[in-house]
């Protein structure tokens, strides 16, 4: 039980994002000019997070070396600062990258301090297998399939100001579509991975045994 509302605060913010980027595609005036223009750079600095939680991870798994460990993940957040960088500088707000560094200090204390290939290292291994897959899906879905612009009109599409083209920019409902699907299943996705297994039960009830 205690695992499972773990799993489920832990999805609240999912959840809670996920129903910004549907109250962006139905009411995008309402959260602010460009909101449609920043949920498309929190989609793109998600890939860059789910990039690097990859490596990190491989790292956490891999290297036996503290001193070895801590050079490469250090490496690595610099590598991936810079990505996170150019967006908040495309989008001319400092968000993007302190929020790829939140994200990030957050995963350290369990990459450096964790022994590779521990049970924990093959969940988190799980985890990211979801959040590629979750995300490829969403994006080729929604790229494929029609998606309804809602809120998205004309006027907003021209407010957003984008300097580029594609079919994001020209079409933006799919991103934020993409967005919300994203972001719901993973947040099933963190529900479904917290409910124990049999084995877990049965070696719980096992225990309580006298």
């Amino acid at each position: 039980m205690k695992k499972f509302l773990q799993g489920a605060f832990s999805s609240v913010p999912l959840f809670a994002v996920a129903l910004v980027f549907l109250y962006t595609w139905i009411e995008p005036g309402r959260l602010g000019r460009q909101a449609v223009r920043e949920q498309m750079y929190v989609m793109l600095l998600e890939f860059l997070v789910i990039h690097s939680t990859i490596f990190l991870g491989a790292t956490a798994a891999s290297e036996k070396v503290l001193k070895r460990k801590i050079a490469k993940v250090t490496g690595l957040v610099l590598f991936y600062s810079v990505f996170a960088g150019v967006l908040s500088t495309a989008l001319g707000r400092y968000w993007p990258i302190v929020w790829f560094w939140v994200l990030t200090a957050v995963k350290i204390p369990s990459i450096i301090g964790a022994p590779p290939v521990t049970y924990k290292q093959w969940m988190l291994r799980g985890h990211y297998a979801a959040m590629c897959v979750c995300y490829g899906l969403v994006v080729i879905v929604t790229s494929i399939l029609p998606v309804p612009e809602l809120g998205i009109t004309e006027a907003i599409l021209r407010a957003q100001d984008f300097q580029s083209e594609g079919l994001w920019v020209d079409q933006p409902q799919r991103v934020i579509a993409a967005g919300f699907f994203y972001f719901l299943l993973m947040g099933f996705y963190g529900l479904w991975s917290a409910v124990p297994d049999r084995k877990e039960t049965s070696r719980a009830s096992s225990c309580d045994v006298p």
